[in-house]
């Protein structure tokens, strides 16, 4: 049995991962790779923090 609905969302999902690979690409584009993993790092830290700070807010 094929479930039309849920081949219909991996479908958008695999179109929405596509367009934002493109776009990263773009985005990238021109740097070294030890630029790129750089500001993924910075991202993740700033993410982490953020996160933390607001797990600490919602356990106060």
């Amino acid at each position: 049995m094929v479930d039309i609905g849920r081949c219909e969302r991996l479908r958008k999902l695999d179109e929405e991962f596509e367009r934002l690979r493109a776009r990263l690409t773009g985005v990238f584009s021109g740097r070294s790779e030890s630029q790129v993993e750089a500001l993924v790092d910075e991202a993740v830290k700033s993410v982490r923090a953020d996160s933390a700070k607001e797990s600490r807010l919602t356990c106060e």
